[in-house]
């Protein structure tokens, strides 16, 4: 599928980009199992068509994206470094479950630090591909509420590599808690409530993230004054 892509200015200098799914298919040489979806996109400029935008953020979920859920979903890897305006860019996401409906879309960064708004929103089924590995991944806060520190348990089905996050009700990842592999079973990290630069979080809603291998849990935890 080929859809013409294009940009349009969006408040803030930052411009909107129109997303569009081009092919899905087995990545190849890739583990059992993955596939990926191109994306395709017409560059934007860093203030409508002038200049080069900053950077490309590309994410994608099995669930819907929306503006209010974009910082949940799984950042895409290897997004290319944003061309003239009005440049065609592409980028493969790999590493996806076939047979699986999984959601895309973007927003682009000015010199600024101003963010787009969401692009429109790609839906495709990669195919193909030995079957997939169900990853039996459950994830829980102890205890939640919490007012001083709360540990998060995972339950893994193998040794794996695994990225712990703490994502805030604007969608920004307010503390990494690990990105290392870990091993089958049951592991657990406590956390003191801190971001990554050691300020304790204001109270209010967050959301526990852990991504690995294409899948994620995410868990609500709230943190008390």
């Amino acid at each position: 599928m080929s859809v013409t892509g294009m940009s349009t200015p969006a408040l803030g200098g930052a411009a909107l980009v129109m997303l569009c799914g081009l092919a899905c298919a087995p990545s190849v040489g890739a583990e059992p199992g993955s596939s990926s979806v191109t994306l395709e996109w017409t560059s934007p400029g860093d203030d409508g068509a002038i200049g080069n935008a900053n950077h490309y953020d590309i994410r994608y979920s099995l669930a819907p994206i929306t503006a209010a859920n974009f910082g949940l979903a799984t950042p895409a890897t290897d997004s290319p470094k944003p061309a003239k305006p009005g440049k065609k860019e592409r980028v493969k996401v790999k590493g996806l479950g076939p047979n699986q409906r999984y959601y895309f879309a973007l927003k682009t960064v000015d010199d600024n630090g101003n963010w787009s708004g969401l692009s429109n929103v790609v839906a495709q089924t990669p195919a193909g591909g030995e079957p997939a590995v169900d990853y039996a991944l459950s994830m829980a806060a102890r205890p939640t509420p919490a007012r001083t520190f709360t540990t998060v348990w995972l339950s893994l089905p193998k040794e794996m590599r695994v990225r712990l996050l703490v994502i805030d009700a604007s969608g920004r990842v307010a503390r990494t808690l690990f990105d290392e592999t870990r091993p089958a079973g049951e592991t657990h990290t406590d956390w003191n409530l801190q971001d990554n630069y050691g300020r304790r979080l204001a109270p209010g809603n967050y959301w526990l993230t852990a991504r690995l291998a294409g899948h994620q849990a995410v868990q609500r935890i709230i943190i008390l004054p």
